[in-house]
């Protein structure tokens, strides 16, 4: 599986091939990005705020925000959930994810919430 996301409308999507490209919401045809593999680590872009799950530093290229996208290794996925007060991003992780780069400017406020 791939991650994929349109450079017009931010779309995000996993799948095994590049998804259609009909009816972007944004107008026209989608323009998919290949992001690379999904995998076990959480990553977000600081600044777009994209997460998605990838074995490595996804690819930089195609930042709905324009230019390239400055991705933060944000730490394994787990059973734990915590949520930024910040920016709204929940995610799944092992342990307290990194607090750098929080699209929201700053640092990731993070807080676990489950017990």
């Amino acid at each position: 599986m791939k991650n994929y996301q349109c450079k017009k409308c931010g779309t995000v999507l996993q799948a095994d091939r590049r998804p259609s490209s009909f009816s972007c919401r944004a107008g026209g045809m989608h323009d998919w990005q290949d992001l690379g593999d999904t995998g076990a680590e959480n990553y977000q872009c600081e600044k777009c705020g994209v997460h998605l799950l990838s074995h490595r530093r996804p690819s930089s290229f195609g930042c709905t925000r324009g230019g390239m996208h400055t991705w933060q290794d944000l730490g394994h996925t787990g059973t734990d959930i915590y949520q930024c007060a910040k920016c709204g991003l929940s995610l799944n992780s092992d342990r307290r994810p990194s607090s750098f780069g929080c699209p929201s400017k700053g640092m990731h406020q993070w807080n676990k919430l489950n017990r």
